[in-house]
């Protein structure tokens, strides 16, 4: 008669097996997580583009250049009085951070151009935010505002 011996644990095989399977979903879930935190990246840059190019758009909006107060704005709104000519431009240079910066230390370009349209009184800001390693254009806005006799809000 033979017995029949009784099995308590898992053979080499089947522990190998397992252990085969783990290592291969971990790599898929790391990979998954490198690919979320690199959205989660792009998604915060695009949110702080959106922030300082609006927050120009505003600024150009609310000011009375008859009264300007250069103390209280960005360096490059002093150059965009609406003007007699068509058109008014515009170059600020941001770091990593979206601070003011040189062009040598400059990770995006922020191109500002008012121009005037059809109604005299009537001009368009345009503010197009590019990164410079990609030469891709990562937001931009169109404003427009209303501009009575020789600068001031109506």
């Amino acid at each position: 008669m033979k017995r029949m011996q009784r099995r308590n644990g898992f053979t080499l095989a089947e522990l190998i097996v397992s252990i085969a399977i783990l290592a291969f979903f971990s790599t898929i879930i790391v990979q998954v997580f490198a690919q979320a935190q690199a959205a989660t990246e792009r998604a915060e840059r695009l949110d702080q583009a959106v922030v300082v190019v609006s927050d120009l758009a505003d600024q150009w909006k609310s000011v009375d250049f008859d009264q300007l107060d250069y103390t209280q704005i960005d360096p490059a709104m002093h150059r965009l009085w609406p003007a007699q000519d068509s058109q008014t431009e515009a170059t600020l240079y941001l770091d990593e951070q979206f601070i003011t910066c040189d062009v040598q230390a400059a990770v995006y370009e922020v191109k500002l151009t008012v121009s005037k349209q059809a109604d005299p009184d009537f001009y368009q800001l345009d503010v197009v935010l590019t990164d410079l390693e990609t030469s891709k254009t990562v937001y931009q806005l169109v404003a427009g505002r209303y501009f009575s006799g020789k600068g001031g809000d109506s």
